[in-house]
């Protein structure tokens, strides 16, 4: 999972970096001393789906969280910010971001 230190500055940080790059993905991110954001890009063996039925819907955060607690998951850091879109601020900071460059 690629992840960003954040420290709530652009939304609320969800993940904690734990040794030898292993994350925990807390899907209720309550914890203000949590400095990283997962940054929205994953990349994922699709054996970690073999417990997952067939044809059901299932939530991301919740199967992050999960996979998470089982030290299963691993982080990348990335250096630049993001730009979430889905907001109106967010698509103002792109689009200043953009106009910028």
């Amino acid at each position: 999972m690629a992840i960003f230190r954040n420290n709530n500055k652009y939304d609320k940080s969800n993940i904690e970096l734990k040794k030898l790059g292993k994350i925990f993905y807390h899907k209720n991110n309550e914890n203000k001393k949590l400095k990283y954001i997962d940054y929205g890009v994953s990349y994922v063996n699709k054996r970690i789906f073999k417990e997952i039925k067939k044809n059901i819907k299932f939530n991301l955060p919740d199967f992050f969280d999960e996979i998470s607690k089982r030290n299963m998951l691993s982080g990348y850091k990335v250096i630049k910010r993001f730009y979430e879109i889905g907001s109106y601020n967010g698509i103002k900071d792109l689009k200043n971001y953009l106009k910028k460059k």
